[in-house]
């Protein structure tokens, strides 16, 4: 599931932001809370692209969350970063994970769309707003194996929700089957 709802404003170049756009499912971008910078990956919710000097809707979900979510608190501002170099701003709006309880459970087989793929690793959506990771391993391959070689960014898969961690807002699936 993702961590947080929000609304990311993009610097625009004139102040100092990017000079070209940010796309849906951007991992370049860190998250600063109190000078400590955290990595995250933003999903432009029905857009693909946001230029810079917009500002749009975004779904955050965080590498590293049991390090970030007790700095991080709905109606806040934080600042975006690539690398030492602000491009916008994040107002944290809601956390999707206070309804928890009344979208998923444990033992329960669900759909999802496969958004985004990586090295090993694919970002699952299921219910079109819960986020949770497939691993190489999950699907039958190598623990080292390449998850493209299976999956693809848009396949409907077919998962099993095994376990759901609220302290580490992480939610463990079984692959069942591609269903595409």
């Amino acid at each position: 599931m993702h961590h947080y709802e929000g609304k990311f404003s993009l610097l625009s170049t004139e102040q100092g932001g990017k000079k070209s756009p940010l796309f849906s499912s951007y991992r370049g971008g860190l998250f600063k809370i109190d000078g400590d910078h955290f990595g995250c990956v933003i999903e432009l919710i029905g857009r693909t692209e946001l230029k810079p000097g917009e500002v749009a809707s975004v779904h955050v979900t965080f590498i590293a969350i049991e390090l970030a979510v007790p700095r991080i608190h709905a109606g806040h501002s934080y600042e975006i970063c690539e690398g030492a170099k602000l491009i916008g701003n994040l107002l944290i709006e809601t956390d999707p994970w206070l309804k928890i309880d009344n979208v998923i459970h444990e033992g329960e087989e669900k759909f999802g769309i496969i958004k985004n793929t990586n090295w090993t690793r694919a970002i699952l959506e299921l219910d079109g707003e819960i986020a949770t990771q497939l691993s190489s391993k999950n699907v039958g391959l190598q623990p080292w194996a390449e998850i493209a070689e299976k999956l693809k960014v848009g396949d409907r898969v077919k998962v099993k929700v095994e376990k759901i961690d609220r302290q580490k807002r992480a939610i463990e699936v079984s692959f069942l089957e591609k269903t595409q």
